[in-house]
C-alpha cells in the first residue's frame, strides 16, 4: 500500500513541476536539443501583444528562417526584397537553464546579437521574445 502511495504522488509531483516549463508536450523522451533541431519559420512578429509589422532588421522579419544544427550552427535565411534570398550565419547555444537562445550572427549589413526567451515550444510551434529595446 505505501508503495502505491509514493508512485501517486511521484505522479504528482512530476506534473506540477513539468506543467511549469514551457515545453508542449509538458513529457517527451527525445532532449530539448534533438527537438529543436531543424528550420523553423517567423510566421508573425508582435509588439506588446499586437501584431506588427515592425521588424528589428531584415534577418528577424516575417518570413525568414532560422536553421538550428546540432554543431551549434546558425543559419537564417532571409530576403530583403521577397525576392533573393540572403543567408546570415553565426552559431546558437541554451542559455539560463534551457529557458533561452543564444544566437549570434552575422547578416550582409550587420551582426545579430540576440536573446530569445522561449515561451512556448512544441514539435510546431517555437515562440521566442526578445527585448529589442538597443534595436534602432
Amino acid at each position: 500500500m505505501d508503495k502505491i502511495k509514493f508512485i501517486v504522488i511521484g505522479f504528482i509531483l512530476l506534473s506540477v513541476m513539468s506543467s511549469c516549463r514551457y515545453e508542449e508536450p509538458s513529457f517527451s523522451l527525445t532532449k530539448l536539443n534533438d527537438r529543436i533541431r531543424g528550420e523553423w519559420q517567423v510566421n508573425k512578429i508582435e509588439k506588446n501583444g499586437v501584431l506588427s509589422s515592425e521588424f528589428p532588421c531584415y534577418e528577424e522579419r516575417v518570413n525568414s528562417i532560422f536553421s538550428f544544427y546540432q554543431t551549434g550552427v546558425c543559419l537564417i535565411d532571409y530576403s530583403q526584397d521577397n525576392s533573393n534570398i540572403k543567408t546570415a550565419e553565426g552559431t546558437w547555444e541554451f542559455g539560463n537553464k534551457k529557458k533561452t537562445i543564444i544566437v549570434n550572427a552575422k547578416g550582409q549589413n550587420q551582426v545579430i546579437s540576440r536573446v530569445y526567451t522561449i515561451i512556448k515550444f512544441s514539435n510546431k510551434e517555437l515562440m521566442p521574445e526578445s527585448d529589442l529595446a538597443d534595436v534602432d
